[in-house]
């Protein structure tokens, strides 16, 4: 029998100290903690997906790439993910407060006393008239932290895009420099030899020579501004930094993109992802303000004691504690906030300003761009049409090398320069598309 009972006790033992764990567990919360080794991640192999879908870069893939593969991006999203968690702390109740304490008898009269305790259960009761306005503005606090990512996401994918373009056209610069250096070389090699029979005088070989000298350092400056802007591209896809880009030969160059009316591009600014963000913002800090004001109110914390004092009496009953608001609570949060306003008020009406300046300045920009564009295309087709009939007067004799050397220069000069009105068209493009927030360059070909 005493063994039963021996192992009924040590049961009720091993019972109340599960109980025990059980409620220190529900004490630390339903969060463990999972250890992530801090190590360099950006590295790929050849299986890589990342390496699998970029073989041949256009404009719209660099731009999907940017979104999936940028590490700035990944960077914000992580970044917002705390404040997103910021706000859901900031709406929930405050915890009740357990409070027990015991009075053991140690000294004096004691006879016949035994030892007492309080027991008591808290709760602070503010929260039940804020709680409404802070998770209305958690909220749309959210809803704004998402726009803003969104905003980024679409500004990392312009800059992509645009980089793609401008690397194009620069490759497209590179070509036509390779093709006048060379024509140049040859010229170069006959009017040395024309020098030392003395049908070519030393001073024309001597600028000959210097055109050569001034097409090499062109044509390398080309290839430097095209390893920067590679740089800057694999940077905003997340590329290997060892491994070279391909773009597609099919890449389109945007020419003469009909718009939507001036107003409605103007109009197209409010409904922006970082103006909607502003707009949100404003709200949330509203209700945030309405909560501080009425957090103004004084603490109170309602409680329920149950005590035994030294002569065994126990007693049980409600209690109330009320703060007194004698230091100004809540003065400093609110005036922050009310500041708050007043910058999201400003910062919302100059980015419009700003905005609307931007595109009208883009609109005259672009007219002037058109119509430069249409005077070096006649320019071109007249230089053309001229080197056509110098060559024509060379081969029966009419005229010299030396014109047609001339012309071949200005034609490379022309196209170049063409070339690089169409890198600010899409420049100007790009701009229209950060302004409205809207796209209004239609890439077909992925």
């Amino acid at each position: 029998m005493a063994a039963f009972q021996e192992k009924i006790s040590k049961e009720k033992v091993l019972k109340n100290n599960l109980l025990f764990i059980i409620f220190c567990l529900f004490l630390t919360g339903c969060a463990t903690f999972h250890h992530k080794p801090l190590k360099c991640s950006m590295k790929f192999s050849d299986n890589d997906s990342l390496l699998k879908v970029s073989n041949i870069i256009t404009p719209k893939k660099a731009a999907i790439l940017s979104l999936l593969y940028n590490p700035n991006l990944k960077i914000e999203r992580a970044r917002y993910s705390i404040e997103k968690s910021i706000l859901i702390e900031a709406g929930l109740f405050s915890n009740p407060e357990l409070d027990t304490n015991i009075q053991i008898p140690s000294g004096g009269s004691t006879s016949g006393t035994v030892n007492a305790y309080d027991i008591g259960l808290s709760w602070g009761i503010n929260k039940l008239w804020t709680k409404n306005l802070y998770k209305k503005s958690s909220i749309i606090k959210r809803e704004q932290i998402n726009m803003e990512i969104a905003w980024k996401e679409w500004l990392i994918a312009e800059q992509a895009r645009l980089v793609t373009y401008e690397l194009f056209i620069l490759n497209n610069k590179i070509r036509e420099t390779e093709k006048i250096k060379n024509f140049i070389f040859k010229y170069k090699l006959d009017a040395e030899i024309n020098v030392n029979s003395g049908l070519v005088s030393k001073s024309s070989f001597y600028s000959i020579q210097t055109d050569y000298f001034k097409i090499k350092e062109f044509l390398h400056n080309l290839k430097a501004d095209y390893i920067k802007k590679e740089t800057i591209l694999k940077r905003l896809i997340g590329y290997p930094t060892d491994r070279r880009l391909k773009l597609s030969e099919k890449i389109k160059i945007p020419k003469n993109i009909k718009f939507s009316a001036y107003n409605q591009l103007i109009k197209a600014i409010k409904s922006r992802l970082d103006i909607a963000a502003l707009k949100k913002a404003y709200k949330s800090n509203e209700l945030m303000l309405q909560a501080s004001i009425r957090e103004q109110f004084p603490d109170i914390v309602i409680s329920f004691t149950q005590s035994k004092d030294n002569d065994n009496l126990y007693t049980m009953g409600p209690g109330i504690s009320i703060s007194l608001p004698i230091f100004n609570h809540n003065q400093g949060k609110i005036k922050a906030l009310r500041a708050k306003r007043e910058e999201i008020f400003y910062e919302y009406n100059y980015r419009i300003y700003t905005s609307e300046m931007n595109i009208y300045k883009i609109f005259k920009l672009m007219q002037q761009n058109r119509d430069r564009f249409d005077l070096t295309v006649q320019r071109l087709v007249m230089l053309n049409k001229q080197i056509k009939e110098y060559k024509k007067a060379i081969n029966i004799g009419e005229c010299e090398n030396s014109q047609l050397f001339i012309l071949e220069n200005k034609i490379f000069k022309k196209k170049i320069e063409l070339l690089s009105l169409n890198s600010s068209y899409v420049r100007l493009l790009i701009g229209i598309e950060l302004e409205t927030g809207k796209g209004v360059i239609n890439e077909k070909k992925f």
